[in-house]
């Protein structure tokens, strides 16, 4: 499916987050989500922080520090002191039914997760354990665990990972390209070993909306009749 933007203008108290970006964050076309989501630095000792939340009535971070939401759609931006946030904060979300939602946010964790020098032997055909730099791999980054996605998908315009961690909904978290290697990437907190996973891609060629049928680096796999990987802290195992 393709998603349809509601960002036309943003309030004027919101000007640190252009209207263009936000729009293609909605629209499920922006390569770089961490360029646009998360937290920055304002002016003097300031932090904004801006979350996207399809179908959120109320967002939180921190555990007490209330969002805004910008205009009418389903941004959330909140701006303070940079002391009064910690560097990986949790968002909670209520949505339409009063039903609690959260983790830490995956944009909090701005370092490049698949390495530079991985990227050059991938690029080079020379990284012959690849699948220490792609697929899903549990981590831990900060005392906060989680799983780090990373997929060669080079002629994708978006990729997002889905899974019930978001409802299959692939609005919600949207990977980073890491430019021209053609490989996207994420970490994900809170998402633990055995969890079902795909990608939804958006390609750039007259953007198609498709989830891939498997992962082929995936540490484990479902039967052949299920629909989805699982994933385990193993090393790689090939399967249907």
């Amino acid at each position: 499916m393709a998603y349809i933007s509601p960002v036309t203008s943003v309030p004027k108290q919101f000007v640190d987050f252009p209207a263009p970006d936000l729009a293609r964050i909605a629209a499920g076309t922006h390569h770089d989500p961490h360029a646009v989501l998360g937290p920055r630095p304002a002016r003097g000792d300031e932090l904004h922080v801006l979350v996207f939340q399809p179908e959120a009535a109320r967002v939180v971070l921190d555990g007490s520090l209330e969002a805004d939401r910008v205009g009418e759609t389903d941004f959330f931006a909140w701006r303070g002191p940079a002391r009064a946030l910690p560097r990986r904060y949790r968002v909670d979300w209520w949505d339409g039914h009063g039903h609690r939602h959260g983790r830490v946010d995956p944009y909090a964790f701005r370092e490049p997760l698949v390495s530079d020098h991985d990227l050059y032997l991938f690029n080079a055909g020379r990284n012959v354990a690849l699948w220490n730099a792609l697929g899903a791999r549990p981590r831990v980054i900060d005392g906060i665990a989680g799983t780090t996605f990373a997929v060669w998908a080079p002629d994708a315009e978006r990729v997002s990972v889905v899974g019930p961690f978001c409802r299959w909904d692939g609005r919600c978290l949207p990977m980073r390209s890491r430019g021209a290697s053609g490989v996207w990437e994420l970490f994900v907190p809170g998402v633990g070993p055995g969890e079902p996973y795909k990608y939804e891609i958006r390609s750039r060629h007259g953007g198609a909306v498709f989830l891939t049928r498997y992962d082929d680096v995936a540490a484990m796999y479902r039967s052949p009749s299920a629909s989805s990987d699982k994933k385990r802290e193993f090393g790689p195992k090939y399967g249907e």
